[in-house]
């Protein structure tokens, strides 16, 4: 049949047509959003925007991955917030947050639950790398993003997905064996 791709296209096309009345309100108060399972899931927002209506879109939507930009002026707020609690997946991308962001974010108590993080672009360096290793806070961590971070061989290393069980570390890498043999094993090194 040559109309086999239609059944896909008219559901992509009512998709585009549909999307916003089918995500509610929440389409008007995030700058981007996607749907898990029919709901909406998935949002990008500023972060302080999140933090003064994290309690609304949490009624409008079961947020559960996270986008934010314009991090920097609100991290201690952020990482000091109970509503990071529902969060497996976090992108922080390119928000200059430093070590220093970084030791604040593995120090969350609000973060037991987050998976996936995201990280490309924040000035990170292997003391940031080390914060999240000995962090006891992140347990269900899974897959760390660092690509374009200054932190030696370690952000080209865990930059990697990662997600097919080898190895992240190439043989001799001195940071990579020095994190295992002090931290143990954590998955989003492997």
């Amino acid at each position: 049949r040559d109309d086999w791709w239609e059944p896909a296209s008219q559901a992509r096309e009512l998709r585009e047509t549909t999307s916003d009345a089918w995500a509610g309100p929440i389409h008007k108060r995030v700058t981007w959003y996607d749907f898990y399972g029919g709901f909406v899931e998935d949002i990008q927002l500023d972060a302080k925007t999140f933090l003064a209506q994290a309690d609304e879109l949490y009624r409008l939507a079961p947020i559960r991955r996270l986008a934010l930009h314009g991090v920097a002026p609100v991290v201690d707020e952020l990482f000091h917030s109970p509503h990071l609690a529902r969060i497996v997946s976090l992108s922080l991308a390119h928000q200059d947050l430093g070590d220093r962001g970084i030791e604040l974010l593995a120090a969350s108590p609000y973060l037991g639950k987050l998976v996936s993080l995201d990280l490309p672009g924040n000035e990170i360096t292997l003391a940031g790398i080390e914060a999240l290793a000995q962090s006891s806070t992140l347990s269900s961590l899974k897959k760390v993003n660092l690509v374009g971070n200054p932190a030696s061989s370690v952000s080209e290393i865990v930059g990697v997905d990662g997600m097919d069980g080898r190895s992240m570390f190439p043989s001799g890498s001195e940071d990579g064996w020095r994190l295992e043999q002090r931290y143990g094993r954590k998955t989003w090194l492997h």
